[in-house]
């Protein structure tokens, strides 16, 4: 499980570190996995974010665990053993739901692991909602939609005859914009720079939204990320100008 927790790390923008990703993770001195596994861990999540943070939002994924966790803190069995600890956060949810329904060996952790299980027993859920995402984007099978956000990000080493057709198929990304919180809050910032900005609670209204549309969705699984829609230009704002507000990916 610690191949998780040093993921989680690392999907929340660092803003009291220098250097890149890449050189963060293998610079680390606390890492109990290898950075390697990590860093390959942290670029798919966060390549598949705005799919899985949709697909977590519509199957309720961390409000019914809450309601489980509920459960078990409030039976006497476990206030007697003490053994109930653990609790599914938004970066641990994404990153366990990726290796679940993506990866081909899995999640990386034993069978009866409390987070495992916690993921697990909601796959079928999961697993339905991913295909509502993948048929509503149009594509016909789950390694044509990999295939095309390869493409879509610029990798390389992806089989002509399946890069092709998906070039021509345009998925929308979110416009992510970071509060600096060294400057500012995410509560000024809502009250100021986006005040005449509508916010809404799905992320997909975003990727949906009009040309010039001016709503906001706050990020559930990384403080003080903002998504606008993908035309958005802040370029020059001063908050902008004053590095009150970041642009960047959501990893």
């Amino acid at each position: 499980m610690s191949l998780y927790y040093n993921a989680a790390k690392y999907l929340v923008p660092a803003q009291y570190q220098a250097g890149s990703l890449k050189s963060r993770i293998f610079g680390a001195k606390d890492l109990e996995s290898s950075p390697k596994q990590v860093y390959a861990l942290v670029v798919e999540a966060s390549k598949w974010s705005f799919v899985l943070t949709e697909v977590i939002e519509k199957a309720q994924l961390l409000q019914q665990e809450r309601k489980v966790i509920s459960f078990l803190e409030s039976s006497i069995e476990v206030l007697i053993n003490n053994s109930f600890h653990v609790q599914l956060s938004p970066a641990l949810a994404l990153l366990l739901v990726h290796d679940l329904l993506l990866s081909k060996s899995g999640i990386a952790t034993s069978a009866t692991h409390p987070l495992r299980l916690a993921v697990t027993r909601h796959k079928a859920r999961l697993s339905a909602e991913l295909a509502k995402v993948r048929i509503r984007r149009g594509f016909g099978s789950l390694d044509e939609f990999r295939a095309h956000l390869a493409v879509d990000q610029g990798e390389r080493n992806v089989p002509e005859a399946v890069s092709s057709p998906q070039k021509a198929k345009k998925w929308p990304h979110p416009r992510w914009v970071r509060v600096n919180t060294l400057e500012t809050t995410l509560e000024n910032q809502l009250g100021t720079t986006f005040a005449e900005f509508e916010k809404v609670p799905s992320l997909e209204q975003v990727l949906s939204a009009s040309s010039g549309a001016k709503i906001l969705h706050v990020d559930k699984h990384v403080p003080d990320l903002i998504a606008l829609p993908p035309s958005t230009d802040l370029s020059k704002i001063e908050a902008y100008r004053k590095g009150l507000v970041i642009f960047q990916d959501k990893a």
